[in-house]
C-alpha cells in the first residue's frame, strides 16, 4: 500500500497487544520506552522527522490514511 521509504524516525517496538476486550473495555498496545525526556525536543531534528514522515505516501502519489 505504501512506497517502501526508510526513514530514521525512532518507533518503539510493541511489547504487549491485546485486542480481545477481555480485560479491558478497550484494545490497548504496550510499546518500549525510547530514550529522551518529556519535552526535551530538539527542533530541528524533529522537524526533520516531521519532513520524513510527511515524505511516505501511498503508492497513489496521496499522504495519510488510505480511506
Amino acid at each position: 500500500m505504501f512506497k517502501n521509504r526508510p526513514t530514521d524516525i525512532p518507533v518503539p517496538e510493541i511489547v504487549y497487544h491485546d485486542f480481545s476486550r477481555k480485560d479491558f473495555d478497550r484494545d490497548y498496545l504496550i510499546m518500549e520506552k525510547l530514550p529522551g525526556t518529556v519535552g526535551g525536543y530538539n527542533l530541528n531534528e524533529l522537524g526533520r522527522h516531521i519532513g520524513q514522515l510527511h515524505g511516505i505516501k501511498q503508492e497513489e502519489g496521496k499522504f495519510g490514511y488510505p480511506w
